[in-house]
Parts: C-alpha cells; structure tokens; sequence
C-alpha cells in the first residue's frame, strides 16, 4: 500500500508536536498517518540532520521553521 509522500507543511506540524511532547501515536491521528509512518519519518530526520555547531546532539527549539521559511514552503 503505498502512501501520500510528506508535504514540508506536515514535517514541519509532526516536528512541532514531537517537540511539543506529542506521542508518535496522536502525531499520526492528527495528520491521518500510520504511528510507524511518523515514527519511520522522525527518526530519519533526527538521524539525516545535522547537529549543532557543539556536536552535542542538540538544536535550539523550532529550528526547521527558519530553513522552510527561507525555502518559501511556509505561508
């Protein structure tokens, strides 16, 4: 069963959720996907990104926003 590809819109809401505390579960229902589709989806970004200049792991809160933004994908 193949499914819709990700718009930059709904990474950009599961992003926001998961940072929000969002279980992958209600991520899912909101969007109408599958928990292990935005599980699948969340790992690999976390694990495809880059991480922050400290090498620690971590970036500061809603760091996707800016880069859709300057994408033109965020209205």
């Amino acid at each position: 069963m193949a499914m819709e590809s990700w718009s930059d819109k709904d990474l950009l809401v599961a992003l926001t959720l998961a940072g929000q505390g969002w279980t992958r579960k209600a991520i899912g229902d909101y969007l109408g996907r599958s928990k292990n589709s935005v599980i699948g989806t969340l790992n690999r970004i976390q694990n495809e990104m880059a991480y922050g200049e400290a090498g620690d792991g971590t970036m500061p809160d809603d760091w996707w926003i800016e880069g859709l933004e300057k994408r033109g994908t965020v209205q």
